[in-house]
This record gives structure tokens, sequence and C-alpha cells, in this order.
């Protein structure tokens, strides 16, 4: 029988059923938190007047979950970061990942290399993220994730600590914008991948806002970011912090050989909305990123395949609207990172044949100053 583990699709599937379906997802992790953290205080409480026989081994205040970096004090990033506390070697190249959620994707990436997958055997996304990181030595990489939900980096910090990744995978609670610029002014090391997967999506525009440009307001669901420019994560001050992070990482190559050969770091975007992967690409351009090449690229007749029908709805609405499809060389029609480390939204996508908008960008190093 098939092993049960946490990147197995069965798990991440219902990670993802879980999370799909709660209808007002911020409001329901706020409370989900308040809970877990008055749990914890419980626990801490209990264990500190427990009786035992051992003094030394007394669980005293400010022991306990604090000390295991799972209290939200100590997985926030202060201004004066010492960034060896958080990695063993603090100079290697650090992988990113902004709004990690409950960091599936970092976890499975940093324990690739004790994982059978480790080479990846998968030919397309292999050898782009071979490149990446010099599969299969993910433990020449430190991994970074970010995200505003205590309880999900609680979560992923937890799951780290038990599977012995402390020391080179750390997760955060701050401001995807914070991070990134703690990161700049601190990092020893250079920065060779960001990723934004699956980022929440902001409102559809209308019919009669029309298909071409996604920064007005938008209808629909009210849960969402209003509008691209309005509450959606990645924003253009959180672009512009990327391109300087990753074109500073350029300069980083010519002395470090375990850094990233092109000339400077990666940013990877990926979203299961068409309209939303398109805003991205085109933010990032204008932000001073240029698209690469995808080995396997999307093609029209793949596109034309597609049925329609079950597409999801807001896919329907954008074609409907006549928008811009995720066509070209730019767009990958295969996955760029390796299984392990799909998240559970990747997971449910390609279980429900739901097609996954993908690009991997670079800094233009040579911008002229606008």
């Amino acid at each position: 029988p098939q092993s049960l583990d946490l990147h197995s699709d069965r798990c991440l599937l219902m990670l993802w059923k879980f999370s799909a379906r709660q209808k007002k997802q911020q409001s329901f992790l706020q409370s989900a938190q308040m809970h877990w953290e008055e749990e914890s205080r419980r626990h801490i409480n209990h264990a500190i007047n427990a009786e035992t026989e051992d003094d030394d081994n007394a669980l005293r205040p400010g022991d306990a979950l604090l000390n295991d970096d799972l209290g939200s004090n100590k997985m926030q990033l202060s201004a004066a970061t010492v960034w060896e506390t958080r990695f063993k070697d603090p100079t290697l190249p650090l992988v990113i990942d902004i709004g990690c959620g409950m960091g599936i994707s970092l976890l499975g990436l940093a324990s690739l290399n004790r994982q059978e997958d480790a080479s990846c055997n998968i030919s397309s996304s292999g050898k782009i993220w071979a490149e990446l990181l010099d599969l299969p030595h993910s433990n020449n990489r430190n991994f970074l994730g970010i995200d505003l939900s205590g309880l999900a980096i609680g979560y992923a910090q937890g799951v780290a600590h038990r599977w012995d990744l402390s020391g080179n995978l750390h997760f955060a609670v701050e401001s995807a914008e914070a991070l990134l610029q703690q990161v700049s002014d601190s990092y020893p090391g250079p920065v060779s991948l960001c990723m934004i997967q699956f980022p929440t999506p902001y409102r559809l525009p209308t019919r009669e806002e029309g298909s071409g440009g996604s920064d007005g307001a938008q209808g629909g669901n009210s849960q969402l970011p209003k509008s691209a420019l309005e509450g959606f994560m990645v924003s253009p001050k959180l672009l512009d912090l990327l391109r300087s992070i990753l074109s500073s990482s350029a300069s980083t190559t010519k002395s470090s050989p375990s850094a990233n050969a092109a000339g400077g770091g990666k940013l990877l975007l990926q979203s299961n909305c068409e309209d939303v992967a398109l805003w991205m690409l085109e933010a990032a351009t204008r932000a001073g990123f240029q698209s690469t090449d995808m080995t396997v690229p999307r093609t029209k007749e793949q596109v034309r395949a597609l049925n329609l029908d079950k597409l999801p709805q807001r896919t329907q609405n954008w074609v409907a609207m006549g928008g811009d499809r995720a066509v070209g060389d730019t767009w990958s029609a295969v996955p760029l990172i390796p299984r392990r480390g799909s998240t559970e939204t990747e997971v449910a996508c390609r279980l429900n044949e739901t097609p996954i908008h993908r690009c991997l960008l670079t800094p233009k190093l040579n911008r002229e100053a606008s």
C-alpha cells in the first residue's frame, strides 16, 4: 500500500479542502490562532504546576513552546535580525516563499535531499530546478517562509523542528515587504529564488469594466482584496524590493560558487487564476523583470484543447470578457519545481485537472533608472 505522509496527495487534498471550506478564511484563522494560543498557555501552566520527580527537568515559565520558536514573539524577525540564530550557515543562498501558508512547499523542498525524488526524475521540471538549487544537495540552501498567519507559521515551524530541518529552514510571521527589507538590509548570502505561489486573488473586474485592466475597483466576492492595487499581496512595492534583492544577488555569484549561475536570483510566479497570473507578469515586467523562455511552453493548441466548461468559473468569466490567455514561451506547461515541493493548492489543481499558470523571471540587471 502507498505510504501516507504530509506530502502525499491524500494529505494535501485534505488540507486544501479544509482551507477552501472556510467562507471567511482570515476570520477563521484569527479565531483558530486565538484558540491555539489559549491551549498553548493552558499546556504551559499545566506543565509548570505539575509535580515532577526530577527538578532539573521541570518546566518553568518561559520554557515549552516558546523555547521551540513556536511562540509568536520568536517567529517574528526583528529589524536587527541575527541570521546566525535562524540558520546554521547564513551565507548559503536563500530561497524565500512569500505567503507560504503552512509551509508545505518549503518543508518538501528543504527535505528533498532525504527523499527518493531528490534527483528530480521529472525531466522538464528537474532540469530547471537543478539549475536553481544544484539538486540533490538541497541542504546547500537556506529556506525562509513568510506569512501573516501565526497559526499557519506555528504549524510549519513545528514540523520543521520535528523533521530536524531547523538548521536551514525557518518560518516567520511578518508582512512580505517588511521581511524582504530585512533580507535586503542584512542577509549575508545571496538570494537565489523567491516564490509567490497561488496568492489570494483580487476581485475579478466585471464585463462593464472591461478585460484590459485589473487596476480599478471590482465586484465579486467581498472577502477578496478589492483590486490588484488595493489589498493584493503582490504590490508594486513588493516587486521593487524583489527586483532589488535578486539583482543584488548577481554581485555575489562570482565569489560564491554555489550561487545561481545565471547571474542573479529568480522569481517564480504561480496561480490557478489566469487573469491574476497575467497581471503579476505584467506588473513584474513594469518593475524591471524579464521572463525566461520555458523548456516546455504552453501552446495555443493546448489552450484550445481545454474543456471550457471544466475550467474554474473565474477563468470562464475572464475568457468570456475577452481576457488575454497565458500562452506562449513565457508560460510553462509543466511544473517548475519537484513534486515534493508542491503546495496543497497545486496538488488539488492537478487532481481536478485545473490549469496552473507558471512563469519564471529574472531581474533586468542593466535596467535604466526611470
